[in-house]
């Protein structure tokens, strides 16, 4: 499996690469510059585009150690959430071929990290 994160020096993104390259994946990425417009044009542009994505939006970022339980879908309430967890989530998710071409939001909650990500899948 091939991964291209945008934002891999970020809290998130760091975590993220390390996890995935544990499992084996080819990492690569970029540096995301602080500009919400640009991050919007880029969700825009992917979504339209031919490729299989992902795009998850979480809450309120907390350098704190994760819980592994979170609250997973297609409209959440934004609270707070441990990167950790958020890196987590990402890295099941892409191991999970039946969740793709989606945006969901990720907040703290009572549903481990595994089931949380099933419960997302949608049969294409």
């Amino acid at each position: 499996m091939n991964v291209f994160i945008t934002g891999m020096t970020g809290g998130v993104g760091g975590l993220l690469t390390r996890k995935l390259l544990s499992r084996g994946v080819n990492v690569g990425g970029l540096v995301r510059r602080d500009d919400k417009r640009s991050e919007l044009s880029a969700d825009i542009a992917l979504s339209r585009g031919e490729l299989d994505w992902l795009i998850l939006r979480p809450s309120l970022l907390l350098d704190e150690p994760g819980s592994g339980t979170v609250s997973l879908g297609p409209a959440e309430f934004h609270g707070q959430i441990a990167r950790e967890d958020v890196a987590e989530t990402l890295a099941e998710l892409l191991h999970e071929p039946r969740i793709g071409r989606r945006i969901l939001e990720l907040d703290t909650g009572s549903t481990p990290i595994p089931d949380a990500v099933r419960a997302n899948v949608r049969e294409r």
